[in-house]
């Protein structure tokens, strides 16, 4: 049912220039301004363009989707610590997103489509802190607001606040180390009710060794790893 759209449309080459700019501005021995702008491209992927399955259909005529971003902050570092806060705005055009459709044979089926324009504005908070020789605190957190242009309908699956927190032991003489992370996002009740569902946040505690053979167990195992 779907093979008259992709008639004349199996073979797809696209290009585009990106780029960005951006600058520092030292204003005191411990701060500094933050600004830059860069565009943006993402070319459908193969299984968005061409690939069926029991829920979703390909959509052959996706154009790529661009995008502008401007973004602006600070940042204040001493010896052991960095605090960076940044504010941004993302345009796009030809905006990619999943949606629901009405397909013969396929209920419910969802299809990647290109939705027009989108904006999203966020503000990011990024640290980082070596409280001791072996021990270092970090973490980010970002809030975001998501908007289709087009139909004035929310962007669905932005969580409005996510983020990671973690702490870091590594030996003095750098043997191993250990990490401990916590990824999380709040609830999402700003949604899009055409193609989600409200849904609650979540918290994902992740734990990782690593461990360079090479100094634990032989040297002739140089910089092997264990992770």
């Amino acid at each position: 049912a779907v093979l008259p759209a992709f008639i004349g449309k199996n073979d797809v080459d696209r290009t585009a220039p990106t780029g960005s700019v951006g600058a520092v501005y030292r204003i005191l021995p411990t701060l500094d301004l933050l600004g830059s702008v860069a565009t943006s491209f993402r070319q459908p992927t193969n299984s968005e363009m061409f690939s069926s399955s029991t829920t979703s259909i390909p959509n052959p005529n996706l154009v790529p989707e661009t995008g502008l971003t401007f973004e602006g902050g600070f940042r204040v570092h001493v010896a052991d610590a960095t605090l960076k806060v940044t504010a941004f705005n993302s345009r796009y055009e030809n905006f990619l997103q999943t949606v629901a459709v009405t397909f013969p044979g396929c209920s419910p089926c969802t299809q990647s489509q290109n939705i027009g324009k989108a904006e999203v504005n966020g503000i990011e908070l990024e640290e980082r802190w070596q409280v001791t020789p072996t021990v270092n605190l970090f973490g980010n957190a970002t809030y975001l607001h998501g908007t289709n242009t087009t139909t004035g309908r929310p962007l669905p699956f932005l969580a409005p606040f996510r983020g990671r927190v973690g702490v870091q032991y590594a030996s003095l003489d750098a043997s191993y180390s250990i990490l401990a992370v916590v990824d999380w996002a709040t609830s999402k009740n700003r949604i899009d009710t055409t193609a989600e569902f409200q849904t609650s946040g979540y918290a994902i505690p992740k734990l990782y060794a690593t461990l360079q053979l090479g100094q634990l167990v032989d040297r002739r195992l140089g910089d092997t790893k264990l992770i």
